[in-house]
This record gives structure tokens, sequence and C-alpha cells, in this order.
């Protein structure tokens, strides 16, 4: 279960990989929005913990400019950074790509030129 110092709020874009980890780490009451499936739609879900905590579970795909800035208000107020796998030239994207989809990278991959 989540400690006291749990946010009310939380974001998982990555999908079946860190789902559990996501939904530990919101507070009672809190909410937990999914937006992405990096790493798979299909997880297992502590149904218990979801209703026992009375956790809100919200799924997006878009959202309008003033949701991207109050988006990027909470990664910047929560001194959330993002994790780097690897940086990768252009002519590699291919196998980055590649590598993403089977599912053997860990972090955001970057593209550079």
């Amino acid at each position: 279960m989540a400690g006291p110092s749990a946010p009310s709020e939380g974001v998982d874009n990555i999908g079946a990989a860190t789902w559990a980890h996501s939904l530990k780490a919101v507070k009672r009451g809190g909410v937990l929005v999914i937006n992405g499936i990096t790493t798979g739609h299909a997880a297992e879900t502590d149904l218990l913990r979801i209703f026992v905590e009375q956790i809100d579970i919200r799924g997006t795909i878009m959202g309008t400019l003033e949701e991207m800035n109050a988006m990027m208000q909470f990664v910047i107020r929560n001194n959330i950074e993002p994790e780097v796998g690897a940086v990768v030239p252009m002519i590699g994207a291919r196998e980055a790509i590649r590598d993403m989809v089977e599912g053997r990278t860990r972090g955001k991959t970057v593209f550079t030129r």
C-alpha cells in the first residue's frame, strides 16, 4: 500500500510493465490517469486496492492545449524527469523502434538528427 507521502494523482503512460507500481503509488481517494500502453495493453489489476482506497482510474488519448499546459505544470511542480534509456540517431530508428515494439527498451528513446 502507498505510504503517507504518496501523491493523490498519478499518470501512467507505459502500461503493463508499470501498472502495478502506478496503482500502488496513488494515495486513498487519488486519481490514476493512463495515457499510453508502450509495454502492452493488458495488465493485472488489484481490484481490492481500487475500491478500498477509493482510487479513480481515468484513461485519455488526447486533450486540449489547456489540459496539456496543466499536465506540464504538474510535471514541473513535482520535479518529474523522464528516464532516457537511449539516444539514437535517425539512421538507427528502424532498429530502435523494433526494440520498443518488442519490449527491449527501458525509459524513453530519443531520436536525433
